[in-house]
C-alpha cells in the first residue's frame, strides 16, 4: 500500500545533460548560446555549497562514458523513451526564468502555452489580465507574445526574457537503462521537428501493432536544415530505428499490456529535475585526487590491460568479422573505446558474439 503523496510517484533519476551549443558573448558583452552541428558533452561540472559558493569541479562519469562511447563531437544517440506521456519525455512552454541562472538563484517567473499562463509576480500589464473567473485552472493570466513585455526584445538589446524551452528526457540503453539524460532547447524550430517527429513515431507504431513510444528503439540525430534568414541550423531529428525495431518487436509485442508501456496511464511518474541548470551542494571533498560524486568511496578494481586484449586472436577475428558486416572501419581506437565499456573479458567477447549475431540476423 503507497504512502500518499510520497510512494507512488515514480522518479527517474537524471545522469546527465546532453548539449546542442556553447555559450558566447557579443559584442556588448551578453551570452548567447551558439550552436553547434554535434551534440556536446561536456564531463565538467561545479560544486557549490549550500551557500552557493564554487568550492570545487568534478567530472560526472556518465557523460564521460558517453564521450568514450560515442566519441567527443556525436552526431547521432540510440535511444529509447521511458514513458509514453509528452509532458514528461518532451514538456515544452514558454517560459520566463527571473533571476541568475549561473548563480543558482533562476526562478521560473511564468510559464505558458501562448494562450494562457501561470504568472508568479504582482506586476500587471494592460492586455493580459481578465477577470479570475475567466481563467482555466491552474492559469491566472493571458500568454499573448506579441504583447507580452517579457516576451519581446529588451530595450537595452538583451534578448527577450520568455522563450520557447522544451526539456527532451530520454534513456541511451548502449550505456545505461537505469537512468536518463536532459536535452534542452529554446529553438523553436527544433521543438516543432521534435513534436512532429514523436507524432508521425506513434502513427507509424499503430500500424506495426504498438501503441506506445516507450521502450521503442530510435534515433536522435542532427540535420542540416536551413532557416527562413538564409542561415543554416542543425535541427535534432528523432526517428524510429526500423533495423533495431525488427529484432525488438516481439519483446514489445509481449510488454504491450504492461503498466511500464501504457506509461502515465497507470503510473505517476515525476522526473527528479529541474529545468534550469542545478548544482549539487556537496562539500569539498576530502579525497581531491577522486572524483566527486557524492557516492560512498569505492576500491576501484584493478585496470585490464586493453593493448593485450587487443593483441588476442579471438577478440581481433571478432571485431574484423563485425567491421565486415557492419561495412565499416574499425581502428585500433575504436576497438579500445568498447574494450573499456568492460573489465573481463569474456564479457568483451560474449557482447561482440551478440553484435555480430544481429547484425547476420539483419542481412538474412
Amino acid at each position: 500500500m503507497p504512502i500518499k503523496g510520497i510512494t507512488e510517484v515514480r522518479r527517474i533519476t537524471r545522469l546527465g545533460k546532453i548539449k546542442t551549443g556553447i555559450k558566447e558573448k557579443n559584442a556588448k558583452g551578453y551570452e548567447y548560446p551558439k550552436e553547434m552541428e554535434h551534440f556536446v558533452l561536456n564531463p565538467v561540472e561545479e560544486i557549490r555549497d549550500k551557500s552557493n559558493a564554487i568550492v570545487g569541479t568534478r567530472e560526472n562519469p556518465h557523460i564521460r562514458a558517453l564521450i568514450d562511447l560515442y566519441g567527443e563531437k556525436p552526431h547521432e544517440f540510440k535511444i529509447v523513451f521511458p514513458v509514453d506521456d509528452d509532458e514528461l519525455i518532451c514538456g515544452h512552454y514558454l517560459k520566463w526564468w527571473s533571476g541568475s541562472a549561473s548563480k543558482g538563484k533562476s526562478i521560473l517567473k511564468c510559464k505558458g502555452d501562448g494562450e494562457f499562463a501561470f504568472y508568479q509576480g504582482k506586476e500587471r500589464v494592460s492586455g493580459l489580465d481578465l477577470p479570475p473567473t475567466e481563467y482555466p485552472p491552474g492559469k491566472n493570466r493571458i500568454c499573448n507574445p506579441l504583447v507580452c513585455p517579457q516576451a519581446m526584445q529588451q530595450p537595452d538589446g538583451k534578448p527577450p526574457l520568455c522563450k520557447p524551452n522544451m526539456n527532451l528526457i530520454f534513456l541511451i540503453p548502449e550505456y545505461t537503462m537505469f537512468g536518463a539524460f536532459q536535452l534542452d532547447t529554446t529553438s523553436a524550430q527544433a521543438i516543432s521537428k521534435i513534436v512532429s517527429c514523436l507524432a508521425i513515431a506513434r502513427n507509424a507504431l499503430r500500424l506495426e501493432g504498438l501503441n506506445s513510444v516507450a521502450g521503442v528503439p530510435m534515433r536522435m540525430f542532427r540535420k542540416r536544415t536551413p532557416n527562413k534568414h538564409n542561415n543554416v541550423n542543425y535541427i535534432i531529428h528523432i526517428e524510429v530505428d526500423i533495423q533495431e525495431l525488427k529484432l525488438q518487436k516481439q519483446y514489445l509485442m509481449e510488454r504491450k499490456k504492461s503498466t511500464l508501456g501504457l506509461g502515465h496511464k497507470s503510473y505517476k511518474i515525476e522526473l527528479d529535475i529541474p529545468e534550469e541548470p542545478d548544482y549539487d551542494l556537496l562539500p569539498k571533498s576530502e579525497f581531491p585526487d577522486q572524483i566527486q560524486t557524492g557516492d560512498p568511496i569505492m576500491i576501484a578494481a584493478p585496470t585490464p590491460d586493453y593493448e593485450e586484449w587487443c593483441e588476442d586472436g579471438e577478440i581481433i577475428t571478432a571485431f574484423k568479422k563485425l567491421s565486415e558486416l557492419k561495412n565499416t572501419p574499425c581502428p585500433k581506437a575504436k576497438m579500445l573505446a568498447t574494450m573499456k565499456r568492460f573489465t573481463q573479458k569474456e564479457d568483451l567477447t560474449n557482447y561482440l558474439a551478440q553484435m555480430i549475431e544481429k547484425e547476420e540476423i539483419k542481412q538474412k
